[in-house]
């Protein structure tokens, strides 16, 4: 008997904890707003790991990827990293995750960061002409993907800074077979193509909610073993930010189709990582805006 009361003190305790958390998800729905994210994270509880995470599961519904408003495009911003001593940790992310889920205030914008940073090896191998990448054959353990990129497309938008901003159609075939390796390798060839190098790229990733519109962003910082020929092997370094997509369509301050609006988000955080990680960690030399793509360290 001595047992029985904390045992029922438990589950009143879950009971209410769930019914305040159905509350939540019901108001973001209704009224989705930066006050029902906030309300939601308070709802699940601090032991919630990766709640951006769990936001973008939200939006997906049936579906298998995030909602996004420029389907079919890349976008995002680079920044070159350059070390006053070499080394292949890759730990520049390490900074924004170490308090847990943190609400940055960049210059009025505000944004959640995921408290949780996912990580990722790949061996990626790339074709093309003497200017542009064709494909990008990605493996990663036994998983194969195809990976294939339009031409760069120029911003210019008002926005300060929007000259580095890279816009280019993208299209990305997961789980492939060697069969299907094999052919579109040889289809790229046929089409004037070469083998231009590998690339191993250890990644690190963490993703970022607006709460001023619900548009979801990944920054990602990749340490990148270069090899090819007649350029021999390198290290580079680079922190990408790239939109993902939106919460809900009829999320307070989301403006479908904006470009203006998700390409300054997208600069506000290049800003806030280069301000972060020059602060934090004293190896960083320097790190800057950049339109440099992974193909041009076979071709420039």
């Amino acid at each position: 008997m001595g047992n029985s009361l904390p045992s029922r003190n438990y589950r009143v305790q879950q009971a209410k904890q769930e019914r305040t958390f159905n509350v939540a998800i019901s108001n973001l729905f209704t009224n989705p707003t930066r006050d029902a994210i906030i309300n939601l994270k308070k709802a699940m509880g601090d032991t919630c790991c990766g709640f951006v995470s769990n936001l973008e599961e939200i939006s997906m519904g049936r579906k298998k990827e995030v909602p996004n408003d420029f389907k079919g495009i890349e976008y995002e911003v680079k920044l070159g990293i350059d070390l006053k001593e070499d080394t292949l940790v890759n730990n520049y992310l390490n900074f924004f995750t170490a308090q847990g889920d943190v609400i940055f205030n960049v210059s009025g914008k505000y944004f959640l960061i995921n408290d949780s940073i996912f990580v990722r090896s790949s061996a990626n191998d790339y074709y093309g002409n003497d200017s542009d990448e064709s494909l990008v054959v990605m493996r990663n353990g036994d998983q194969r993907s195809l990976k294939t990129k339009g031409c760069g497309e120029p911003v210019s938008l008002g926005v300060a800074d929007d000259q580095f901003v890279v816009k280019r159609k993208e299209r990305v075939l997961r789980e492939r077979s060697e069969r299907d390796v094999a052919r579109a390798v040889q289809d790229t060839i046929l089409k004037s193509n070469r083998y231009r190098g590998q690339i191993d790229r250890d990644r690190r990733r963490v993703d970022f909610i607006s709460l001023d519109n619900g548009r979801f962003y990944s920054m990602v910082c990749d340490v990148c073993n270069v090899y090819s020929e007649p350029k021999g092997n390198l290290v580079k370094r680079q922190l990408e930010v790239e939109y993902i997509g939106y919460l809900l369509e009829q999320f307070e301050g989301f403006e479908r189709g904006s470009e203006i609006q998700m390409v300054s988000d997208l600069l506000s955080l290049g800003n806030l990582a280069k301000k972060v990680v020059c602060s934090k960690n004293s190896n960083v030399s320097s790190m800057d805006f950049t339109t440099e793509r992974k193909y041009d360290f076979f071709t420039k």
